[in-house]
């Protein structure tokens, strides 16, 4: 073995991926299981105890430490690392059944940056939070996300229609927290469409929590 550790590590990449092809995957799991409990307990990175824990097939036991790494990501303003993954956490969550879950991380994900969801596939992350969305409330956001993204991509007759549904679930909840944005997202597609008599009350409304 001479030579071919450095500190913690292989010494090389090659070595590193021959060792990994060595190991049974069996074996292999056990150890990402163990690494990942190990990190756990020391504290360690979010993400790669995450990792580990996908590595070793237990996806449901990667969440915690997926929703971590994303708020650690966010700590860092590194959109694109949270962006990814609160989009692996949903998938998890969705797959494991846990739906209010999945569509809450779908959610966050929107909401990182605008601009970080232009340049990966938001449309199917839209029809994921869409079909995610079982109350009034889960799809009052579905629906102003999506109207936010038709806005930004010029859609503006498809941003009205969707914020004009959010608005309308958001007003029969009489949610504050859902009336505002909707109230703001709505008014804004108005206003750029050319409504702006339609769009300038929605969005004095909505100015305080703005």
């Amino acid at each position: 073995a001479l030579g071919l550790w450095e500190g913690a590590d292989f010494t090389h990449a090659r070595v590193r991926e021959a060792a990994r092809q060595a190991t049974p995957e069996a074996v292999a799991r056990q150890l990402h299981a163990r690494c990942a409990e190990w990190l756990e307990a020391q504290g360690g990175e979010p993400a790669r105890i995450a990792a580990h824990w996908q590595a070793a097939g237990e996806d449901a036991r990667s969440l915690p430490a997926l929703l971590q790494a994303a708020a650690r990501a966010q700590q860092l303003r590194c959109t694109p690392d949270q962006l990814a993954f609160l989009m692996r956490a949903a998938g998890i969550a969705q797959a494991q059944g846990q739906d209010q879950l999945a569509f809450d991380c779908c959610s966050d994900a929107f909401e990182t940056h605008t601009e970080a969801i232009r340049h990966t596939d938001g449309q199917a992350l839209l029809a994921q939070m869409a079909q995610l969305a079982r109350t009034p409330a889960q799809q009052s956001r579905s629906a102003r996300h999506h109207a936010w993204h038709a806005l930004v991509d010029g859609r503006l007759d498809e941003a009205v229609a969707q914020g004009e549904t959010a608005l309308a679930l958001a007003e029969s909840l009489a949610e504050p927290d859902l009336l505002a944005p909707a109230r703001q997202v709505l008014g804004t597609a108005l206003g750029v469409a050319g409504q702006l008599a339609r769009g300038l009350p929605l969005m004095q409304a909505a100015e305080a929590w703005v």
